[in-house]
């Protein structure tokens, strides 16, 4: 049992073997919830391979030069690249980091990361999720 200044570390979806106080389970059982929703496929944004962040970049000019004007000054083209391309990696990393995620069980607009930071200031500890795994059978 981690003392008041110690971090929590809660393990989504890995066994327990020790007793778990109901405010911490219930935090554990929510982000077990969102995670089995969302589906991340990383924890933090450092974990996003560089050819995923590629792939998105790729993604977001091809559809950029498909709305681009002809005459369109090459100044406006560049601005709205790096509009699309910054555009590309915010949507790839709200969908699939865990941590960028909007909490599904939430009503209101909540990321994860938030939700630890609010659970934790709520509990009186720092939340950290040391490491996560998603199980699906198919």
């Amino acid at each position: 049992m981690p003392t008041d200044t110690a971090p929590l570390e809660v393990a989504l979806l890995k066994p327990l073997n020790s007793w778990i106080p109901p405010p911490v389970a219930s935090v554990a059982a929510t982000l077990a919830m969102h995670a089995a929703a969302m589906k991340p496929s990383y924890m933090n944004k450092g974990e996003i391979p560089e050819d995923a962040i590629e792939q998105a970049l790729a993604e977001g000019k091809e559809q950029a030069l498909l709305r681009m004007k002809d005459g369109m000054p090459e100044k406006a083209k560049e601005k709205m690249l790096q509009g699309v391309a910054a555009k590309a990696v915010r949507q790839l990393e709200k969908r699939d980091v865990l941590m960028e995620q909007e909490l599904a069980t939430s009503d209101a607009s909540l990321t994860v990361a938030q939700y630890l930071k609010d659970e934790g200031k709520r509990l009186g500890t720092a939340i950290d999720i040391k490491e996560w795994a998603l199980f699906a059978i198919k």
